[in-house]
């Protein structure tokens, strides 16, 4: 799936759901397009969605399984992958194997992500999801040990 249609799958989920309104989805638009960011991020800057209610989405709707944090992040695994690329991603290695890197991830839907994260780390991404704010700590605290 191409991010574009990703994304649109992401803000038809939003309107079917009657998780926003189509007034508080353009004007999440707008500010993306004038000043950046993700329709996530600009929904939850203009106070029309919270970041634990776009984790709910992933998790309940769309069938992305949630990562706890509470669970042991091994060195090895976040090695895989720079700090600068999971700041850029908002992401996390969490395990790893021969083939596969699981990621706990603030947007599973997000194709660029994962492509980039395959790419450094020459393995197939599994996401997960977590809120951004629990990730943006988390890479702050576990990038800090390495």
């Amino acid at each position: 799936m191409s991010p574009h249609k990703s994304k649109t799958r992401f803000i038809d989920l939003l309107l079917k759901e009657g998780i926003v309104s189509k007034d508080n989805l353009d004007e999440a638009m707008e500010r993306q397009w004038e000043q950046g960011g993700t329709i996530e991020e600009n929904l939850i800057l203009l106070g029309h969605l919270g970041e634990v209610e776009i984790v709910k989405i992933f998790v309940r709707i769309l069938g992305f399984p949630l990562f706890n944090f509470d669970e042991t992040i091994g060195i090895k695994t976040l090695n895989l992958i720079s700090r600068d690329v999971a700041w850029r991603y908002t992401f996390i290695p969490v395990k790893s194997d021969i083939k596969y890197l699981i990621v706990a991830m603030a947007n599973p839907l997000d194709r660029e992500a994962i492509s980039a994260v395959e790419r450094e780390a020459g393995l197939k991404v599994i996401p997960m999801v977590a809120a951004k704010g629990e990730i943006d700590k988390n890479i702050i605290r576990l990038y800090r040990r390495i």
